[in-house]
């Protein structure tokens, strides 16, 4: 899947735009190719506060196959350090919820980064839970005092395992439906 394009079509009906991307390609074990076929489907409607991602992963092959499945979100935030600044994840008391925290969370169906300072959230949720994994995304600068991490964001992976059974065999899919929104905190 790294090494050829999606094929890519979009559509607009009413208000509502969609982008679908799709590859058949192979996950490789050793020698041997396993054929299958990703499809990720975005669609927004526009007035509306999100936007949502569905995901499908198709086996092509008659014989069953174990996938690991994640999808990586980057989120621009900034001060991920500063304590109104952090992340939640579904009210869970989290060791080091700071922007710029490192952490894997199990069987979660919504989270969201929180900036109290510009009253703003970001929510994301799942039609099925996932296992989180959270890290920044920084780059190292030279100062005066030498070099130091510069916060620039947060990556979030929600992650699933699964079985896909044979082609043509209920099991043979899996999707999954991811929402984003950015919504005020609290009203003005």
């Amino acid at each position: 899947f790294v090494n050829q394009p999606y094929q890519c079509t979009s559509t607009v009906k009413g208000n509502v735009a969609e982008i679908t991307l799709q590859r058949d390609g192979a996950l490789w074990f050793g020698s041997q190719p396993h054929r299958l076929t990703v499809r990720k489907v975005l669609r927004y409607a526009d007035g509306d506060d999100q936007f949502t991602a569905e995901y499908s992963v198709v086996n092509r092959e008659l014989a069953p196959v174990d996938i690991w499945f994640g999808v990586e979100w980057n989120v621009g935030a900034m001060a991920g350090d500063a304590a109104d600044r952090y992340y939640d994840i579904e009210g869970r008391a989290l060791a080091d919820k700071r922007l710029r925290s490192r952490g894997e969370e199990q069987q979660v169906l919504s989270f969201r980064l929180v900036d109290e300072w510009l009253n703003l959230q970001t929510l994301f949720t799942l039609s099925q839970a996932a296992t989180l994994w959270r890290f920044p995304i920084e780059t190292v600068s030279l100062s005066e005092g030498g070099f130091e991490r510069i916060y620039q964001g947060s990556v979030v992976i929600p992650h699933w395992r699964f079985r896909l059974e044979a082609t043509g065999t209920p099991g043979a899919e899996f999707q999954v439906r991811l929402a984003q929104a950015i919504r005020r905190l609290r009203e003005q």
